[in-house]
C-alpha cells in the first residue's frame, strides 16, 4: 500500500515537473516571439498611409512607396477645353500638394515606445484590425492664383479704355473696346472640384465679355461747351506771362469724372524755380510785390469764371485783398499756397473736360460736357453792396520841416460785393440767385507830417533910394 502511494506521489511530481517545464518553454517561446516582433525594423502588419499598405516594409521602402503613390495622384491630368483648343495640366501644376510627413512618422513609430507588453498588444491589435494614417492633400492658393493669372494673360482680349486725343485746341474721342476674359469664379470652382476628385477630369473653360473702365458712351457725353471765360493778360511782364502759360497748361486737357474733386494748388505743384516758376508781381496783404508764381491768380480766376458758367460746384474760392484789374469786382478767385485755394467738384452725372488756351494776349478756359443735360446758360454779375472809405493816418516826423508831408502808404477804399448767378435758356431768364460774397478791406493813407521848425528868417536892412525927391 505504501509502495503504491509512493509511486503515485512520484508520478504526480513527474507530471507537475513536466507541466512546469512545458509552461516555461511556452513562456520562453512567447517572449522570444515578442522580442523578435518588437525588435523588427519593419513596419508592423496592418498599417497603411492613405491608400498605401506599408506592412512589412522597411521605413525607407515604405516612404518610397508612399511618395510614388502621391506622385501618381499629383500626375493625374486635368483637361481644360477652350472654345478653339485644349490644354492638359497635372494636379500638381494646378497647385495640389500632399502633406505626408506627419502621417508617415506616426505610421512607422507605432508600437515603438512604452512597455514591451503594451507595445506588443497594440501591434497585435493593429495586425487584426488594421490602422490607417490618412494623407492630407490641399491646394496651394498661390499656385492656383498664378495659374489663373497666366490664363488671363493668354486667354481672349483685354478691354481697351476709351480715351481723348488732343490736337491744339480741339479733342477727338478714341472709342474703347470690349474684352473677352475668363469666367474666373466658375473656373476656380471647377478646378477645386477636379483637384479634390484626384482623377482625370475635363473642364470647359468659359469666358465672358468685359467692358472697359472708361466706355465710349461715357466720353461721348462730352459733346459740347457748357462754360467758357476769357481774360486779358494786359501789359504783364515776361515772367508773369510765363507763369500763366505754365499754370494754364498744368490744369488743361483734364477729365473730371462725376463726383471727382480737384484742387488748383495741387495741380500746380511746388511753386519753385526748379518747377518752372518765375518771379512776377502778385497781390499780398493788400500790396503788389514780386514773388515766385506771380500771375497764377489770373489763371485761377479765369478758370473759376469758366466753372461758374458751366454750373460746376465750387468748394473753395477766395477774393484778393485788392480787386483784381482783369475781372469785375467780386468775380475773382485768388490762390496762395497754404492759405487760399480754388477747389471744385464735378457735380454732374457726366464727365467734364477742362481745356485752356492762350492766344492774342488772352487766356481762355473752356469746360466741355453734355450740352443736352446742361442745356441752359449761366451768367454772373456783381453789385457793390458797401463802399468803405479809407482814412488818413498822420505820423509826426521830426526829419521833415513843418508843412512838409511824405506819403508812406497810399490809401484805397474797401468794398463788399454780392455776386449773382443768372440762369438763361434760349435767351430768356429762368432765375436769378445770390451767389458768393466778396470783401476787399480798405487801406488807410499813412502820411508822415513834418514837425521840424523852420530856421529863423534874417531881417533885411531898410534900403534908401538916394535918387528920390
Amino acid at each position: 500500500m505504501k509502495r503504491k502511494l509512493i509511486w503515485g506521489l512520484v508520478f504526480l511530481l513527474l507530471v507537475a515537473g513536466m507541466g512546469f517545464i512545458y509552461i516555461n518553454e511556452q513562456h520562453k517561446k512567447e517572449w522570444k516571439e515578442i522580442e523578435q516582433t518588437l525588435q523588427s525594423p519593419k513596419v508592423y502588419q496592418g498599417i497603411s498611409v492613405g491608400d498605401v499598405d506599408i506592412s512589412g516594409l522597411l521605413p525607407e521602402d515604405a516612404k518610397k512607396k508612399i511618395l510614388e503613390a502621391i506622385q501618381k495622384t499629383l500626375n493625374q491630368k486635368v483637361i481644360l477645353q477652350y472654345p478653339d483648343k485644349k490644354e492638359e495640366k497635372t494636379l500638381a501644376e494646378l497647385g495640389l500638394e500632399a502633406q505626408w510627413e506627419d502621417a508617415f512618422e506616426e505610421a512607422i513609430s507605432l508600437g515603438r515606445s512604452g512597455e514591451e507588453r503594451d507595445r506588443y498588444e497594440e501591434i497585435q491589435k493593429v495586425k487584426d484590425r488594421g490602422k490607417n494614417f490618412p494623407l492630407v492633400f490641399r491646394v496651394n492658393p498661390k499656385k492656383m492664383e498664378a495659374y489663373i493669372a497666366s490664363l488671363n494673360e493668354s486667354f481672349g482680349d483685354k478691354p481697351e479704355n476709351a480715351s481723348i486725343e488732343f490736337d491744339e485746341n480741339t479733342y477727338h474721342i478714341i472709342p474703347g473696346k470690349n474684352g473677352y476674359s475668363l469666367n474666373e469664379e466658375k473656373l476656380i470652382q471647377d478646378l477645386q472640384k477636379a483637384v479634390e476628385a484626384k482623377k482625370e477630369t475635363t473642364i470647359l473653360v468659359e469666358g465672358e465679355m468685359t467692358e472697359p473702365e472708361i466706355r465710349t458712351e461715357d466720353l461721348e457725353r462730352i459733346n459740347g461747351v457748357i462754360g467758357t471765360y476769357t481774360s486779358d493778360l494786359g501789359n504783364g511782364t515776361k515772367g508773369r506771362n510765363l507763369n500763366i502759360a505754365l499754370s494754364a497748361k498744368r490744369i488743361s486737357n483734364r477729365i473730371l469724372w462725376p463726383g471727382e474733386e480737384l484742387s488748383f494748388n495741387e495741380e500746380m505743384g511746388d511753386i519753385t524755380v526748379a518747377n518752372g516758376y518765375y518771379m512776377a508781381s502778385t497781390i499780398q496783404n493788400g500790396q503788389y510785390i514780386d514773388s515766385l508764381g506771380g500771375g497764377l491768380c489770373q489763371t485761377s480766376t479765369t478758370l473759376y469764371n469758366a466753372l461758374i458758367r458751366g454750373d460746376v460746384e465750387i468748394l473753395e474760392r477766395h477774393p484778393h485783398s485788392i480787386p483784381a484789374p482783369y475781372v469785375p469786382i467780386g468775380e475773382d478767385g485768388a490762390v496762395w499756397v497754404g492759405t487760399k485755394d480754388l477747389r471744385f467738384r464735378n457735380n454732374w452725372d457726366f464727365p467734364i473736360l477742362i481745356m485752356s488756351s492762350i492766344a492774342n494776349n488772352k487766356i481762355t478756359f473752356t469746360i466741355y460736357g453734355d450740352i443736352h443735360t446742361k442745356d441752359y446758360d449761366v451768367e454772373i454779375y456783381s453789385v457793390v453792396t458797401e463802399k468803405i472809405e479809407c482814412g488818413r493816418q498822420e505820423r509826426p516826423n521830426e526829419d521833415l520841416l513843418m508843412g512838409e508831408t511824405k506819403v508812406i502808404k497810399k490809401g484805397r477804399n474797401g468794398y463788399r460785393a454780392q455776386t449773382f448767378k443768372v440762369y438763361k435758356k434760349d435767351g430768356a431768364v429762368i432765375k436769378k440767385v445770390p451767389y458768393l460774397k466778396s470783401y476787399y478791406p480798405k487801406q488807410d493813407w499813412i502820411v508822415d507830417v513834418g514837425t521840424k521848425e523852420l530856421p529863423p528868417q534874417e531881417e533885411k536892412p531898410e534900403t534908401v533910394d538916394i535918387f528920390a525927391d
